[in-house]
């Protein structure tokens, strides 16, 4: 009896014990297993992003960091609007005005579409479409959907047509009905300086409504728009949330204000939106954005979800390419499909985007020598040096 007293009275001691524990630490992002573990971030780090930030007057920042095929470091600095208070923090979660970066989900939904073969990268895309969509200055040279999504397809971004249709909040033109004006000859917003006057694939300038173009590319061929695509066959598999196109389906809490530095001052800007939005109009957050980037740099792959191939068959050839090849080297040797080599402030050899616009800056670049891959989003322009050195600063560390 002593002996079974005693036996309870240790089992009651341990559970005492026990429940004084704290709870074992749950992941916010299941997706992301064993993240933050092996790259040291020490407040030095902290305090040189904080003096860009403040050089460059960025109210908020977001950074992630990949390497040895994981996400080793996520954190937001600042807060969502200039003046707010520090309960308006940036954090994981915060949703930016992602700019081109958006162009590497409409590759991913291209390419997985090339996968299934029901779209080939380097065919006549008018094979696709509703309408006939050519180069009035070389109309019997096609137009293919590597063209669209490197910037090779001599399309244009008139300013004279677009900054007229930039709305507060979500565009009310469909994706459609805006591509048939602005690129058919008998549109309403058609110009001839809607094209560049040479071949398809032999002039390099970046277009949002190529961009846009290809995103419709993917909603003729699978019936459903971009954003519903890309929540049914990317969103699922990588894990993305309260992220998208447009505005009316995000938690405005949860998203930074743009900010303008021009002329010396800072002001916030209205969430705005136009009706070419595929082409830079994506919202989302740098863990997201991070994953993105983590399943370019390993062939494709997302933890066990092959999200799509790198490397593809070319067209009528024997050979093949991927997508750290250039797209299109007699025109330009540092233009990829998608994404685009160059060197930091650093010197530092990368791939991947450099993207501002109205009240943003962002950066998602790749050392593939170093496989050490960063993603900076700020809601400030006019402060492209500061997200730079900040990317840098990242990279620097990573590699020590």
């Amino acid at each position: 009896m002593k002996k079974c007293s005693l036996l309870f009275s240790f089992i009651l001691i341990l559970m005492a014990f026990t429940s004084c524990k704290k709870p074992p630490f749950t992941d916010p992002y299941p997706f992301d297993p064993n993240h933050f573990g092996q790259t040291s971030y020490t407040p030095a780090i902290n305090a040189a992003i904080i003096t860009e930030m403040t050089a460059g007057k960025i109210p908020g920042v977001a950074v992630g960091v990949i390497k040895r095929n994981k996400i080793e470091f996520l954190k937001g600095y600042g807060v969502l609007a200039a003046g707010a208070p520090d309960t308006d923090s940036v954090g994981k979660a915060t949703n930016f005005y992602a700019g081109d970066l958006g162009n590497m989900l409409v590759l991913t939904a291209l390419y997985q579409l090339h996968d299934q073969g029901l779209l080939d990268m380097d065919e006549d895309i008018d094979q696709y479409l509703p309408f006939a969509i050519d180069n009035p200055s070389f109309p019997t040279d096609p137009i293919t959907p590597r063209m669209l999504i490197s910037g090779t397809s001599c399309i244009l971004d008139n300013p004279a047509q677009l900054t007229a249709l930039s709305t507060i909040g979500d565009s009310p033109i469909q994706l459609k009905d805006f591509l048939k004006e602005y690129l058919t000859p008998a549109g309403i917003y058609f110009q001839a300086a809607n094209f560049f006057p040479d071949k398809p694939g032999k002039h390099m300038e970046a277009s949002k409504v190529a961009v846009a173009l290809s995103a419709y590319l993917v909603e003729r061929i699978t019936g459903t728009n971009i954003n519903e695509y890309a929540k049914a066959h990317i969103n699922t598999d990588m894990g993305f949330f309260d992220c998208g196109f447009f505005l009316n389906e995000l938690n405005p809490q949860g998203l930074a204000t743009g900010h303008d530095n021009s002329a010396g001052l800072t002001s916030e800007i209205q969430a705005y939106g136009y009706p070419y939005y595929p082409g830079g109009q994506y919202r989302n957050n740098v863990t997201n954005l991070s994953r993105l980037l983590l399943a370019y740099s390993d062939s494709g792959k997302y933890a066990t979800k092959q999200m799509f191939e790198l490397t593809y068959d070319r067209l009528g050839s024997v050979s093949s390419m991927d997508l750290f090849d250039p797209a299109f080297p007699l025109t330009d040797p540092d233009q990829a499909t998608g994404w685009r080599y160059a060197v930091t402030p650093g010197g530092r050899s990368v791939i991947g985007i450099s993207t501002s616009g109205f009240g943003f800056s962002n950066r998602m670049w790749w050392d593939p020598a170093k496989k050490i891959g960063v993603v900076v989003l700020s809601n400030a322009d006019n402060c492209d040096v500061q997200v730079s050195n900040i990317a840098d600063i990242l990279f620097d560390n990573a590699d020590n």
